[in-house]
């Protein structure tokens, strides 16, 4: 696995919205200034590629952290044998 972490120091997700912080539309800002799309589609994108997306605050900030298959499936020789309409010939 690769790990990604991406930290700040600008005090942290509140509690009361960290668990929403994905969802879509969802967003701290004033109307009109964002789309709460971001982190909903960062999340999707990290997701079908088998991997996770997750934040967390530390004493000093939010710490968001990636982590994604350091090999994708179909590249580590490990194949499923393919079931045609043929016999499977070995």
């Amino acid at each position: 696995m690769v790990c990604i972490r991406v930290k700040d120091n600008a005090g942290g997700v509140p509690d009361a919205v960290i668990e929403k912080v994905f969802q879509p539309f969802f967003t701290t800002k004033p109307v009109g200034k964002g789309t709460g799309l971001g982190l909903s589609v960062s999340f999707g994108i990290i997701r079908d590629h088998g991997g996770t997306l997750s934040v967390e605050n530390d004493a000093t900030g939010a710490v968001f952290t990636i982590t994604l298959p350091a090999v994708p499936p179909e590249m580590t020789g490990e194949t499923q044998p393919h079931q045609g309409a043929s016999p499977t010939i070995s």
